[in-house]
């Protein structure tokens, strides 16, 4: 993954959730891929649980054989790491679960195996009166993250 993020290759993640999400991979982490897909729209992050399979043109998985070597601090930043610099940041996110439901909002907080999202209208900023609930999702439950603001990740 490390040496496709380093190209401008674009490809396609086959998830679990049945769902096929196009794009460049932007950024990796020993768990976790971000895909953009253009400046219209923030990236979206995939744990890497949730790819079923990635299709891409022949010559960028030649590419890939060969990999590349990602820094130390890359080496690091595992799911957690980065849903703790979004939660930081209050970066509105759109949640997609294995089962094919979104949630929209804030991450509160995120551990090494899940996040807290505060639930709210996508668009609307993380304010107690418009906060409608909350809820702790596993990681394992995650297709992907949707970032709805353009963010660097890395």
């Amino acid at each position: 993954m490390t040496a496709l993020a380093a190209s401008d290759a674009r490809i396609t993640c086959e998830l679990t959730d049945g769902t096929g999400v196009d794009g460049t991979v932007a950024a990796t982490g020993p768990d976790w891929l971000a895909l953009g897909d253009g400046p219209a729209r923030g990236a979206l992050i995939v744990p890497v649980e949730a790819v079923v399979a990635i299709g891409a043109r022949h010559e960028d998985v030649l590419l890939s054989a060969r990999g590349a070597s990602p820094s130390r601090l890359r080496e690091r930043m595992t799911l957690g790491f980065v849903l703790r610099d979004l939660a930081r940041r209050r970066v509105p996110v759109t949640v997609s679960l294995r089962g094919g439901r979104e949630l929209a909002g804030t991450i509160d907080r995120a551990a090494s195996d899940h996040l807290d999202l505060a639930l709210h209208d996508r668009g609307a900023p993380r304010r107690r009166d418009l906060v409608s609930g909350h809820r702790l999702v596993p990681f394992a439950a995650i297709s992907s993250i949707r970032l709805e603001a353009t963010v660097d990740l890395v």
